[in-house]
């Protein structure tokens, strides 16, 4: 295994740098989507089964919820009516799926996962 290094941020501010991270994320992002265009998913294994089918992580959270192991559903009902009332989403995702394309996507694109470059003081080029 190889170390990166780079800075990470777990979140990010509404303000000027915090926009440039944002965009900067976005970019990134967007070039690995790109880059991953000529792949296909047959090449490649599934890591985490389901990960991103929603009827079957849908059904998890019930399930969890009906065990409640550690007693903590209730100090949650707020959050739970929430994400039950939004039920109906895992239906539809469950209708439309077979229309969409198979793809390679990153699946999980958010800032912590983006490692920045730090800036060298060294001159010369950095590498992007």
């Amino acid at each position: 295994m190889h170390f990166i290094d780079g800075q990470v941020y777990d979140h990010i501010n509404e303000d000027k740098k915090g926009g440039k991270l944002g965009y900067e994320g976005g970019r990134i992002f967007g070039k690995f989507q790109k880059m991953m265009g000529d792949i296909s998913p047959k090449d490649l294994h599934v890591i985490i089964p389901n990960f991103q089918y929603t009827p079957v992580r849908f059904n998890d959270f019930l399930k969890a919820l009906e065990e409640d192991r550690k007693g903590r559903a209730k100090y949650c009902k707020k959050e739970i009516n929430f994400f039950l009332s939004r039920e109906y989403i895992k239906d539809k995702s469950r209708e439309i799926i077979d229309d969409l394309p198979l793809r390679v996507t990153h699946n999980d694109t958010k800032i912590n996962n983006v490692i920045f470059s730090v800036p060298s003081k060294k001159k010369g080029k950095r590498c992007r």
